[in-house]
């Protein structure tokens, strides 16, 4: 049987930094196909618990990524006007990631809930961040949202293509490097900034699970 490949993309949209989170799961929706990979978008109102588990429970994705709001034991899902319960709770329904792929693009997602994520609810590989995770502005001459998305970008595209999880966040932190160095040429305050802040999400950036050992992986349906 042909294995058909599918990834869960979920984007809560409800202020500024989830506005800029959304466009980023949008361009990812867009570059699947290229990949022969199904996506799912669960957004806006329906970024919520109930949806998100069914969504899991039925379609059984093995790549989830989350782009949104995260504390070090919850993602938080669409707040408001969604239900206010969080989407994953360390806790609570960490399982639901069970053989999982998981990319979390929000703050403090990795120590705790990444963690306990992979050792007590069973995922595969956990990516997320240690720290604050941040997304900028964009002035008149320079889209400084895109750059951060596109690093975004090569780190999922690099999964989707079957490196290893160590392999993909070393290609987003190359290109993240790279930024950094062209803002630094700019000098402006607003690219300084840029820079600190590219500079602050490749350092938080890390792997929970078997692939922080290196282990190579491909993207496939478990069914």
């Amino acid at each position: 049987m042909t294995k058909v490949l599918r990834a869960l993309i979920v984007a809560p949209e409800h202020d500024y930094a989830t506005e800029g989170s959304h466009r980023i799961a949008e361009i990812i929706m867009n570059i699947l196909p290229e990949y022969d990979i199904e996506g799912i978008l669960l957004q806006k109102k329906d970024a919520i618990r109930g949806k998100f588990e069914t969504i899991v429970k039925e379609k059984r994705p093995t790549l989830i990524v989350y782009l949104g709001h995260g504390d070090d034991d919850v993602l938080y899902g669409q707040i408001p006007p969604g239900d206010r319960t969080p989407m994953i709770e360390d806790t609570k329904n960490p399982d639901i990631l069970k053989g999982t792929v998981t990319v979390a693009i929000a703050c403090h997602s990795l120590n705790r809930l990444g963690s306990i994520a992979v050792f007590k609810g069973g995922c595969d590989i956990y990516i997320g961040s240690d720290s604050y995770y941040f997304l900028p502005g964009n002035d008149e001459e320079h889209s400084y949202m895109d750059d951060f998305a596109r690093c975004i970008l090569a780190l999922v595209i690099a999964l989707v293509n079957g490196d290893s999880a160590k392999e993909a966040l070393d290609q987003y932190r190359q290109l993240c490097e790279e930024y950094e160095a062209e803002y630094d040429k700019i000098g402006t305050p607003i690219a300084l900034t840029a820079r600190n802040w590219m500079m602050a999400n490749r350092l938080s950036m890390g792997i929970r699970g078997e692939a922080a050992g290196g282990l190579v992986f491909g993207i496939y349906n478990k069914e």
